[in-house]
């Protein structure tokens, strides 16, 4: 599973068929160099993002889904913090009426679905998905304590902690 996280540029609208270049309007977290051109013009308590999930190549959560990253990724972990306790969860996305779902499914894997399934039901092996989600989330919450505001996310790095320590004593 591949996850990545991107940053929108700031005061750009985005056109109807931004999805066609969206390195035009959202920067790689990795980008340092080009983070760096936008740096003082983002807020980052309203850090406007995507995460961009692809499973075997097959795409999952697009730059159509777009939101407040930040929240977003927050939001992930306390929805996987709770499947790992009750076998499903379900978040929304900070800024939108959009609902995200993760279910057990037998043999070891998981159903995510987006929006109802307007945005695609997906299943994917269980431990894959929550260690790309716990990589991930750590990966951005390092990133973001470089650009902006450091320890702004501390509670989520324990949180990530906390959750990789009951991962490892189930698995």
């Amino acid at each position: 599973m591949e996850i990545n996280t991107y940053i929108k540029i700031p005061k750009i609208k985005l056109p109807d068929n931004f999805e066609q270049k969206p390195e035009n309007y959202f920067i790689h977290i990795d980008d340092k160099e080009r983070m760096q051109k936008y740096i003082t013009q983002i807020d980052d308590n309203y850090l406007e993002g995507a995460i961009v999930m692809n499973y075997n190549n097959r795409p999952i959560m697009t730059f159509r889904l777009w939101d407040l990253v930040g929240n977003l990724w927050a939001y992930l972990l306390n929805a996987v913090e709770e499947f790992l306790v009750n076998g499903k969860s379900e978040c929304y996305l900070p800024d939108q009426p959009i609902k995200i779902e993760i279910i057990e499914n037998k043999y070891d894997y998981i159903i995510f679905i987006i929006g109802d399934g307007k945005y695609g039901s997906y299943i994917i092996p269980k431990i894959e998905f929550v260690q790309s989600i716990f990589n991930e989330a750590e990966h951005f919450f390092m990133r973001f304590d470089e650009y902006f505001t450091p320890n702004q996310y501390d509670f989520h790095v324990n949180q990530l902690v906390k959750l990789r320590a009951t991962l490892a004593s189930e698995f």
